[in-house]
């Protein structure tokens, strides 16, 4: 537990607890728990005990979900969000499938009728897959806005003109992208400008530097500097800078490889170089600007070689 930011247990453990927050390291048993109690709650011969079961399972689970909110808080907790969104969807499919079930041993005749009406019918129905469809959603808005949104905002901020207009309206879609400015190194008080966030955005950006004193606060004998709080954010600023040079670096390199092609082909594979980018980082950037190298490292899961062959007698008639 004490060492569990170290290279060496990373490397061998860190499958198991990355995307953990520090202090609920140990909750991916609590998902196989989770995992081996549904499946041993289907095991169970009778409907209703089963269905039972599940609901209180479902429940309880999703309790200490909401009590503990244990994933990190990247992109604006998206990760507690899509778990509070999967345990709604099966807490109201197995209280819907119940309560299906249920409405045929009603013996009150009034009440069997209310029961069985359509309205309660079609709810019972609609709501589930309302839930369901809104996990999905989320799912995939949470995947497009951490990608591409966040591809297209380094790239307004790096080459406005070669935004298109489609590009532009995409961007309107992301409502927290405002940021929060850095100086006062070369003085020796560095400071930080937050005038331009939202609250939503100063909430965030205090949930982070909480977590960052958490972690400091908690290391086994060793004491808390007020200047670890400092270190922290400007090392975080740091590597933020490095990432935002790298990825325009990246795509300088992208637009360079292109511009002497020209045509739809390959405008297409630029977008999709730009949507690997977005997807998977700057990656590393080669130096030299006539390797091609990178081509065949880029484009190697496309297994067309004829086609990058072909481009590459193209490239060399170039005068």
């Amino acid at each position: 537990r004490n060492r569990l930011f170290s290279e060496d247990v990373r490397k061998r453990y860190g499958f198991l607890y990355s995307g953990f927050e520090l202090r609920y390291y140990y909750f991916e048993t609590v998902f196989m728990i989770r995992k081996v109690v549904v499946v041993l709650f289907f095991t169970f011969p009778t409907m209703y005990v089963r269905m039972l079961l599940m609901l209180l399972a479902s429940w309880a689970f999703m309790l200490l979900h909401l009590t503990t909110q244990p994933f990190d808080n990247r992109g604006f907790t998206c990760l507690d969000k899509l778990e509070t969104f999967n345990l709604r969807a099966l807490t109201v499919t197995v209280t819907a499938r119940l309560a299906w079930d249920i409405r045929s041993t009603v013996q009150s005749e009034f009440y069997a009728k209310m029961a069985n009406h359509w309205v309660i019918s079609w709810a019972l129905v609609i709501v589930p897959l309302i839930c369901h469809a809104w996990f999905i959603g989320f799912a995939a808005w949470s995947l497009f806005r951490n990608t591409v949104l966040k591809h297209l905002s380094v790239k307004q901020d790096l080459w406005p003109n070669r935004m298109s207009f489609f590009q532009r309206c995409l961007l309107r879609l992301e409502r927290h992208r405002n940021k929060a400015y850095y100086g006062g190194e070369d003085e020796g008080r560095p400071w930080i400008d937050l005038s331009f966030l939202s609250a939503r955005e100063k909430e965030f950006l205090f949930q982070g530097l909480q977590d960052t004193l958490y972690r400091y606060m908690y290391r086994p004998g060793e004491r808390v500097h007020h200047g670890d709080m400092v270190a922290a954010v400007q090392q975080a600023i740091s590597h933020c800078q490095r990432r935002h040079r790298r990825r325009a670096a990246r795509l300088s390199q992208l637009y360079r490889q292109h511009a002497s092609i020209g045509g739809c082909w390959s405008r297409l594979l630029r977008w999709q170089a730009e949507m690997s980018l977005a997807l998977h980082g700057p990656g590393k950037v080669e130096e030299k600007e006539e390797d091609t190298g990178c081509w065949s490292a880029f484009y190697a899961w496309l297994a067309e070689m004829c086609f990058f062959l072909h481009i590459r007698t193209r490239r060399s008639k170039v005068p």
